[in-house]
């Protein structure tokens, strides 16, 4: 059976217009999720983020005026595929335990001291 030409350069060109749009819109995903704003979004980490130990560490107060972002030291930036693998594997550990904590509160009621 004999594959038409056109119909192979078409599957080729699809695919890698498929493919490269997969990777466009993954690269413009982590620059909106790898921000301090996204990180902290959720309420463990706000917690996290108002900490004054926090605030006097060499995240956010060092020699060089740098402050560093989450995504600067938990996110590989090795190659695309190892970023990729961590964002989902790292992301998932920490949604699935807050999406229980949410649940309970939404269920229990808001948490009193």
């Amino acid at each position: 059976m004999q594959v038409k030409r056109w119909v192979l350069v078409a599957l080729l060109l699809g695919s890698a217009t498929v493919g490269a749009g997969a990777i466009i819109a993954s690269n413009v995903i982590y620059h909106h999720t790898s921000n301090n704003a996204f990180c902290t979004s959720c309420h463990s980490m706000a917690i996290q983020a108002d900490d004054a130990y926090f605030k006097r560490s060499a995240h956010r107060s060092n020699s060089k005026g740098v402050i560093a972002s989450c995504g600067d030291c938990h996110i590989p930036k090795t190659n695309w595929f190892v970023e990729t693998y961590v964002k989902a594997t790292s992301g998932a550990r920490d949604v699935f335990p807050n999406s229980r904590t949410i649940s309970k509160i939404r269920r229990f009621g808001p948490l009193t001291e």
